[in-house]
């Protein structure tokens, strides 16, 4: 007769056994099958160098009217037309806050009405990058109270009739209301449409000029850059192929031979021996265990 008691054991103790055998091989198998995260870029100690963006508050920039003696002979509705354009442009500056110079503003009048610090030939347009105009807009910027001041000339303009086009250069100065010193010189040369095939000399020359105010612009207000290196794309060599595409941002770790089969192997010993030791009542694993025969 079979002790039940001591077949129940010895099942429980193989099924244990088969158990440890399996953690042992598949263990390994599974580590060695697992995705490893892999760095779609290159790591950040090699990514170029770039300034993070301003996030402080904006600065006034007083802008003046721009001289355009050079393209205009008469009048100054291009260099006025400049200013008012680049005061536009930066509203989507997180640096400078235009302000466009008015001698009606308040803090002028009363400069010039009141405290007399200001005289009528000083707020006189329009204004250029010479050293003594750059110095009497330094003059209004500081009444005025803004941190920044711009002020530039329109110059080169080059109109060529029979290839129908026209070219001009912006130059401009960002100057330090407080100090009086030049932050930055700015250039800016633009020309018309290659599709504008007919117009007046004016024309011309306004066409190249809102071109140049557009480059000028862009100069002033550049693609912003994101503070933190792992925001958004990635900076300096992503490592992209010559396609253009990124490389796949994780990779697999090549399986051991023959360490899926074993693992398999294992599972199915398990199986069969839970399967023979759960069975009906009169099975080793598994039901009550009937009572002794009873004494004749």
């Amino acid at each position: 007769m079979i002790d039940l008691k001591s077949s129940g054991v010895m099942g429980k103790t193989a099924m244990v056994l088969a158990g440890v055998f399996f953690i042992n091989i598949a263990a390994p198998a599974v580590a060695q099958t697992t995705v490893l995260a892999v760095p779609a870029t290159a790591p950040a100690a090699a990514a170029t160098s770039v300034a993070p963006a301003y996030s402080g508050p904006r600065m006034g920039m007083l802008i003046f009217p721009f001289n355009a003696a050079d393209v205009e002979k008469e009048s100054n509705v291009l260099g006025l037309l400049v200013a008012t354009t680049v005061k536009d442009g930066l509203l989507r500056s997180t640096l400078y806050e235009g302000i466009a110079f008015s001698d009606r503003h308040p803090a002028i009048k009363r400069a010039k009405y009141v405290d007399t610090s200001l005289k009528d030939n000083e707020l006189k347009g329009p204004f250029g990058i010479e050293p003594e105009e750059v110095q009497k807009c330094v003059k209004i910027a500081n009444v005025m109270e803004t941190p920044k001041l711009l002020v530039g000339t329109v110059q080169d303009l080059q109109i060529d009739r029979e290839k129908h086009q026209a070219s001009v250069t912006i130059t401009a100065e960002i100057v330090d209301t407080i100090s009086g010193r030049i932050d930055k010189t700015l250039v800016a040369t633009g020309r018309s449409p290659d599709t504008m095939n007919a117009g007046t000399d004016s024309q011309y020359a306004a066409a190249a000029v809102d071109a140049a105010t557009v480059e000028l612009i862009n100069q002033l207000v550049p693609q912003v850059v994101p503070s933190d290196p792992g925001v958004g794309k990635p900076l300096g060599n992503t490592g992209s192929d010559k396609t253009g595409k990124e490389p796949a941002a994780t990779k697999s770790v090549k399986k051991k031979k023959g360490s899926g089969w074993l693992a398999g192997i294992a599972l199915l010993a398990v199986i069969i021996i839970a399967g023979s030791g759960g069975g009906g009542g009169n099975s080793s694993g598994g039901g009550n265990i009937p009572p002794p025969d009873p004494p004749y």
